[in-house]
């Protein structure tokens, strides 16, 4: 797409491969910038996750779990709630 947007154009390009002329100057961008390397694919993984759990909590949760089953994210047990994402993240089976 790349090299046909350098032969032929952004707008040519963006109609031969059905997509929008910003898809391929963001593609444009990143092969001027990176060359080759900055074609391949990029995590979107989060460098920093601020909600997430500390290891006494989740041990806690682990530990309640056990004893009570799964917690919902309606039911407070000794001071720890705990959200449908952190349940299905720390399920114990």
């Amino acid at each position: 797409m790349v090299n046909y947007a350098l032969q032929h154009g952004v707008s040519q390009a963006a109609r031969y491969f059905n997509t929008t002329r910003p898809t391929i100057y963001k593609w444009l961008t990143r092969f001027k910038k990176d060359g080759m390397k900055g074609l391949y694919d990029v995590s979107r993984k989060p460098h920093h996750s601020p909600n997430k759990l500390d290891h006494k909590t989740i041990q806690k949760i682990l530990k309640l779990r056990q004893e009570f089953g799964i917690i919902s994210p309606k039911k407070h047990i000794l001071g720890v709630y705990c959200t449908p994402r952190a349940s299905e993240k720390y399920k114990t089976n």
